[in-house]
């Protein structure tokens, strides 16, 4: 339907605060994605900073259309399929709409309408109405209720109506359309509209514990889930997984019990787009739930029962499946995306135009970038945590990204003016440079004249003479083109740069060769301090003979580089690396692929935003180069949101965070290095005491470095929960059998991580709770020794090539 935003009211384009939208396929369905007119960036519907101004939201190219966020007051009501092939409009739509006589347009696809009104401070009774009428096709959008956004089109309907406040009649509407029954469950997931309970929750979890995966489910209903899974949030799916086989796939059930498990936390019921976390979880175990449990009859799935007329349940082998198969790391299409809103002006629009140009995520550019403010602004300042506490601005940044995803056209983008400046300086100096050479080639000339006179006869007079040009020699240190950054080079060779660069120095390099530097791999011996020391600040002290000695007192060290997935492997096969803390000290980032959606056809970078980035590198690679460092505190209400921010993080360290405490607990300072950057790059000169804007910026940018974090270690493999499920799973496809006793798998795996048969059944419960394998134990006998446990493969888990 074509769009005619101009109809608007101009309460609602004054008032309310807008994104852009693209309709994209999720799930086999074609579903409205929110983004930001600003970035481009995916927008949060319940997050107001991804949003903007209509006249920003409405001149957005290259989207679908334009929504409005339920904010300040802002409320809709959306009418499904109320309108025919004809534009008819059904009676109780006319009915509605009359009630309301707001502002009403039909829906993009013309086949609804969506009534906007104000209702200020609306208290929304969920309990008591449903926000989502299904059986009505009555969907209600209040804030502080609705995780949404609602498109506009701006194709009114022929009644025109005020955009203006309907509380009492919103009052109305809830009272006749939108009231619960008394015997139906509040909706607590997006597919429970047909919800019903086959079986009481008490019977379903008494046969859940006494299945064949019994041990298993009592694990995670007690909330015990450290040591067999690398986060709780991988064992709040292997629980749903479980609990859609049990209950049917029913929702509301699932939801019911697991909000009486210990693994139950506020997390579950955080904002997702237009769901929750907990929805979310429960729809993605229904989707991926192949057999259920049905009550009656011969059960179907892992940990099967069969129903005696007796009322006895004995084990049914030969019905028996398997959990539903879930992946043991996280998935890369559920990270989240970079929130480029939260970067400096300047650096925010070259991102967003050089993902644009390069058809890239912006994840790429954005984390890049952040890593060309660390290479301006090391060395020049530092963030005082509080009193006595302060981090350099220093960063190590990696991007992860496969063979064809134009890493080194992006960095090439990104750094290019990092070179130009280098370049440049050097120009501005050659003229200073040459007469330094020419004065210092005139003084050597000199003394070797008076040296080789002296070697015949001694002269007092020419032995004053020759002390006086040493002495001028001296003082005329030696000049050479700067040198700010390289590309591979030993650990030997960075130290004498960074010592010949003031103590300030960068490694940029789009390939992961590096690593095998650090390692050791060509020198045989692994030199790491330089990269320890630089990214902390710590003195380094070097002595070789033959050599002049290096100390650099306050080393400021940044390293921007993009790697292949490959060489994640291959560095957590270093022992020395991974033991010395080196790889913590890196902000991972795994942007998502756009191959396959890509154009061939892209705007080029607009020249404005690029001279503005060129004149923003410049200005901050210039600033207090030959200065003392310099202190960036932060504002109280700063101080105060990160040290709340803090207490948080340190329940995250004891619990889903234990898989990266080595990382987990340099994160805070991180986020005070980049809340640093993010306000040096963005505020006037002597401006040094962070907002709580920008703190809350770094925040955002932090948790997604998180959430990259955790995937990249769950790729790594650095958590001993996956370390020992890969190995036995590797075992297990090796030897490709189809079943094994325990025992003989024990043998088979016997050493490394397991001393005693026992110590493997852990591991075996977490593979069989994602449903790679299933454990039949053997009918009790009265008399003799007790028959082994018998494991069963998942044929379709043979077929996967990681784990």
């Amino acid at each position: 339907m074509q769009r005619s935003y101009e109809f608007l009211p101009d309460e609602l384009k004054r008032r309310g605060l807008f994104c852009t939208w693209r309709a994209e396929q999720r799930n086999g369905r074609i579903t409205k994605i929110p983004y930001n007119a600003v970035s481009g960036q995916r927008a949060k519907s319940n997050d107001e900073s991804c949003f903007t101004s209509f006249e920003k939201a409405a001149g957005a190219v290259g989207y679908s259309g334009i929504g409005v966020g339920i904010f300040h007051g802002i409320c809709a009501v959306d009418l499904d399929y109320c309108v025919d092939e004809n534009g008819a409009v059904s009676d109780k739509a006319k009915e509605i709409v009359k009630l309301m006589h707001s502002y009403t347009e039909y829906s993009p696809s013309g086949t609804g309408l969506h009534i906007l009104f104000l209702a200020e401070n609306y208290q929304y009774d969920t309990d008591r109405f449903y926000i989502m009428n299904h059986a009505s096709g009555i969907e209600v959008y209040v804030a502080g209720v609705t995780n949404k956004f609602v498109t506009v089109t701006g194709n009114e309907i022929r009644d025109h109506y005020p955009f203006e406040s309907r509380t009492e009649e919103l009052n109305v509407l809830l009272e006749r359309y939108m009231t619960r029954t008394k015997t139906e469950p509040k909706e607590t997931a997006r597919n429970a509209i047909n919800a019903r309970k086959p079986m009481a929750d008490r019977e379903l979890i008494i046969r859940a514990e006494r299945s064949r995966n019994g041990k298993a489910f009592r694990k995670l209903m007690s909330g015990d889930w450290k040591g067999d899974y690398s986060s709780q949030s991988e064992a709040d799916m292997a629980l749903c997984s479980m609990l859609a086989f049990w209950t049917g796939a029913n929702a509301w059930q699932m939801d019911h019990i697991f909000r009486h498990s210990g693994l139950m936390r506020g997390k579950w019921d955080s904002p997702r787009a237009g769901s929750t976390y907990g929805a979310d979880t429960i729809q993605k175990a229904i989707d991926s739930c192949k057999e259920v449990y049905t009550p009656g009859n011969t059960s179907r799935g892992i940990c099967s029962f069969e129903a005696r007329p007796d009322g006895d349940e004995r084990t049914g082998t030969e019905t028996q499946e398997f959990c539903p198969l879930v992946p043991l790391k996280p998935q890369q299409n559920e990270l989240p995306p970079f929130p480029v809103e939260c970067l400096p002006e300047h650096l925010r629009n070259f991102v967003s135009a050089v993902a644009e140009h390069s058809q890239t995520s912006p994840d790429m550019a954005a984390v890049i970038g952040l890593g060309v403010l660390a290479v301006c602004l090391q060395g020049k300042y530092q963030v005082q945590g509080n009193l006595g506490y302060c981090e350099p601005l220093s960063l190590y940044t990696v991007v992860i990204a496969s063979p064809g995803e134009r890493k080194s056209s992006v960095m090439k983008d990104m750094t290019k003016y990092l070179y130009d400046y280098e370049h440049d300086f050097n120009e501005s100096h050659a003229e200073e440079i040459r007469a330094n050479k020419q004065k210092r080639e005139d003084l050597e000339r000199q003394i070797d004249g008076l040296q080789k006179k002296l070697e015949n006869k001694r002269n007092p007079q020419m032995e004053n003479e020759l002390h006086e040009l040493e002495t001028q020699l001296e003082q005329i240190p030696e000049m050479k083109p700067a040198r700010f950054f390289a590309d591979d080079c030993s650990s030997e060779a960075l130290t004498s740069l960074i010592a010949s660069s003031h103590g300030i120095f960068s490694v940029i390099s789009t390939e992961g060769g590096i690593f095998d530097i650090m390692a050791g791999r060509y020198s045989g011996k692994a030199n790491l301090d330089v990269w320890l020391k630089g990214h902390c600040g710590d003195a380094i002290r070097v002595d070789r003979m033959g050599r002049e000695p290096e100390y650099i007192p306050h080393p400021a060290l940044s390293a921007i580089l993009s790697i292949q997935p490959s060489v994640l492997d291959e560095i957590m096969s270093n022992t020395t690396m991974n033991g010395r803390g080196l790889i913590a000290r890196f902000l991972y980032s795994t942007p998502p692929s756009r191959i396959g959606t890509r154009v061939f056809r892209t705007n080029p970078i607009p020249p404005e935003v690029d001279a503005a980035y060129k004149n923003l590198i410049y200005q901050l690679m210039a600033q207090g180069s030959s200065e003392a460092v310099q202190t960036v505190v932060l504002s109280p209400e700063a101080e105060a949101l990160i040290s709340d921010y803090f207490e948080e993080h340190e329940r995250f360290l004891i619990g889903e965070g234990q898989g990266i405490a080595d990382w987990a607990c340099k994160y805070i300072g991180s986020v005070l290095r980049i809340a640093g950057l993010l306000h040096l790059a963005n505020c006037e000169k002597g401006q040094l005491e962070i907002p709580v804007t920008v703190m809350r910026n770094a925040i955002s940018i932090g948790k997604y470095f998180l959430a990259h974090a955790m995937y990249a270690y769950s790729m790594m493999g650095t958590d001993l929960s996956i370390q020992k499920t890969r190995f036995v799973w590797g075992r297990l496809k090796k030897k490709n059998v189809r079943t094994i006793k325990r025992s003989d798998l024990f043998q088979m795996c016997r050493g490394k991580f397991f001393k005693k048969t026992e110590e493997i059944q852990p591991t075996l419960d977490l593979l069989a709770g994602n449903g790679y394998i299933r454990i039949e134990e053997p009918e009790r006998s009265s008399v003799g020794r007790p028959a082994d446990m018998l494991v069963v493969i998942n044929p379709e888990a043979m077929k996967l090539e990681r784990i």
